[in-house]
């Protein structure tokens, strides 16, 4: 299976975006910054937008998406709706 490619945020490269659980976003490939080191690159495994998709996943209400496409709650979001905490 090919994966879509995309320049890194961090180091400029080229590499592979695996796809995730949620639509539309993809995790940056493990990578390394040079490639005779063993350090990876600090935006290995982040989360961006898939190149060419039109749409992505909606975050619930009272979350919101961070840079790195994880969900942040801020106040009391769903669950108050859910549960009436």
């Amino acid at each position: 299976m090919r994966m879509p490619r995309i320049d890194c945020p961090s180091c400029g490269r080229s590499v592979a975006v695996v796809p995730v659980d949620a639509i539309g976003l993809g995790a940056i490939a493990d990578h390394k910054q040079q490639r005779r080191q063993l350090v990876l690159c600090p935006a290995s495994e982040t989360r961006v937008p898939l190149p060419g998709h039109l749409a992505q996943q909606q975050s619930f209400a009272g979350e919101e998406n961070d840079q790195s496409g994880q969900l942040t709650q801020s106040g009391g979001g769903y669950q108050d709706m859910l549960f009436g905490v």
